[in-house]
């Protein structure tokens, strides 16, 4: 039998430590009534040290929403740069969008960007409509389009939304997160 090395013992030593906290951690968000690995599974997207990570706490996946608008929650690792903006995007099924800015604030008791907006389903929805409520960093050329969409819309009072190969030719932008919601 082969024998093991001092590292590889340390390993599993600190496997032993780290699985139990992270088996109770889980345990007690789960009986706050939060789905854990649901948020875990929809939210996680790491490509490396220097990415932003967003996560999204509310709505959580699958929620009913009753209303024409709701609350979109939760936060980012670390600070955006320069040019880029978080938007969250409602896109339907015939996937347009409808964007929203949303503005991440710093927050010294969770070390973290928090964000919070109201969302608004601007347009007829049928029953039981499905939405996919995305979380994306846009740069500057798509914020301007999204701005100038948002100006016209108020003008006009009409919201139609923005084809996202339409966004997808104005600039660039990165998916961070998502959730699913029955309206």
């Amino acid at each position: 039998m082969a024998k093991r090395s001092k590292s590889g013992r340390q390993w599993f030593k600190n496997l032993a430590i780290i699985v139990p906290i992270i088996v109770a951690l889980i345990g007690a968000i789960a009986a706050l009534g939060v789905p854990v690995i649901q948020i875990i599974i929809q939210n996680w997207h790491h490509e490396g040290p220097d990415t932003i990570e967003v996560i999204i706490t509310s709505p959580v996946n699958n929620s009913e929403i009753t209303g024409d608008s709701f609350q979109i929650e939760g936060h980012l690792n670390k600070e955006l740069d320069a040019g880029q903006f978080l938007y969250a995007v409602i896109e339907d099924k015939a996937a347009l969008w409808w964007p929203e800015r949303v503005y991440p604030i710093y927050s010294a008791a969770s070390n973290s960007y928090e964000y919070r907006s109201t969302l608004w389903i601007k347009k007829p929805s049928e029953k039981r409509e499905t939405f996919t409520i995305q979380v994306i960093i846009a740069d500057s050329v798509i914020h301007d389009q999204f701005q100038q969409w948002r100006s016209n819309c108020l003008a006009a009072n009409d919201w139609p939304g923005i084809p996202v190969d339409k966004v997808n030719e104005w600039g660039e932008w990165k998916f961070c997160a998502k959730v699913t919601i029955v309206h």
